[in-house]
């Protein structure tokens, strides 16, 4: 056990220098990184136990963060690999495993988009993670757009429920918010535009939210993401960085910037209430601290977190 515990911590130290790494924009070094998490799971890994897959498994999911989905495959095929020598293939953290390593394959390239087995791979998806997952919906999306620019067809693959959509129809569809300055608006220094400011607003509510159970998870980071695409907003992080975004918090920039939205329509304050809330039970529970946090910056906006549906 002691070895499976030192390839556990090692694994924990690589991720927080990754996540160190991309705050500050070193984006080649955390792919490095990430390649060696991944040579450490396939070469290493094969020793671990039983009673550290779920561990495993949890640092596993952050290579769908870090976008490092080609090391990513690796770690999940090793993994895939430990997980057989304690349960069938057909078992579901076996199936897991081996779905989530072609899903990243299909996402990192290097799997064919025009041969079956990309349909394949979203008939599994589908299968194990549901439709609505968003590693299956951006599968769904990369195959879609694929189709849409070389005209390929599927033929011998089992379409499973996508064989009549479109590609139109995998993309997320924007809402715009009204974003029209008010007379009382305040100024941020940070010369953005109307986009740009609502960008940020969720982007620090979601860190300010997220942070307030002591550490952010991957499906409140998802949520954060898909909501930028729903509502077709640019992504600010690498602009302003994790620290620089955190610096903002502690300086009271959420507050600023939500004061300039207390003056919007009751429909459009709901619309952003629902985003928060979402933050909250992205990760299936809601913590009090962060329903705190959603009732501070409801306050903020003049909403009652009552108001939210």
């Amino acid at each position: 056990m002691q070895h499976v515990a030192g390839l556990v911590s090692t694994l924990r130290q690589i991720g927080a220098e990754i996540d160190r790494d991309l705050a500050s924009a070193n984006v080649a070094r955390a792919r490095e990184l990430a390649h060696l998490a991944a040579t450490i799971m396939t070469t290493q890994g094969q020793q671990g136990s039983a009673e550290q897959v779920n561990e495993l498994m949890t640092f596993g999911e952050q290579f769908y963060r870090w976008k490092c989905f080609v090391e990513g495959t690796h770690y999940w095929k090793g993994l895939f690999q430990l997980i057989r020598r304690f349960v069938a293939q057909d078992h579901d953290y076996a199936t897991r495993a081996l779905c989530i390593a072609a899903a990243f394959s299909l996402l990192g390239g290097t799997m064919e988009l025009d041969k079956p087995v990309a349909q394949s791979t979203l008939t599994m998806l589908d299968a194990t993670f549901g439709p609505n997952h968003p590693l299956t919906q951006d599968c769904v999306a990369k195959v879609r757009a694929a189709r849409g620019a070389s005209g390929w067809s599927t033929a011998g693959a089992n379409a499973g429920p996508f064989g009549g959509a479109t590609t139109q129809s995998a993309q997320p569809q924007p809402h715009p918010i009204d974003m029209t300055p008010t007379a009382q608006r305040k100024e941020t220094a940070l010369a953005l535009s109307p986009k740009e400011e609502l960008s940020l607003w969720i982007t620090l509510a979601f860190l300010d939210i997220a942070m307030a159970d002591g550490q952010v998870s991957d499906a409140e980071y998802l949520v954060w993401k898909r909501t930028l695409a729903a509502f077709a907003l640019p992504d600010l992080w690498d602009r302003f960085t994790a620290k620089g975004l955190e610096d903002m918090l502690a300086r009271g920039t959420l507050q600023v910037l939500s004061s300039n939205f207390a003056a919007l329509d009751r429909a459009t304050k709901i619309k952003l209430g629902t985003v928060l809330k979402q933050i909250v039970f992205a990760d299936g529970k809601a913590d009090s601290r962060e329903i705190d946090a959603v009732r501070k910056i409801c306050g903020w906006i003049g909403l009652s977190i009552t108001d939210i549906p």
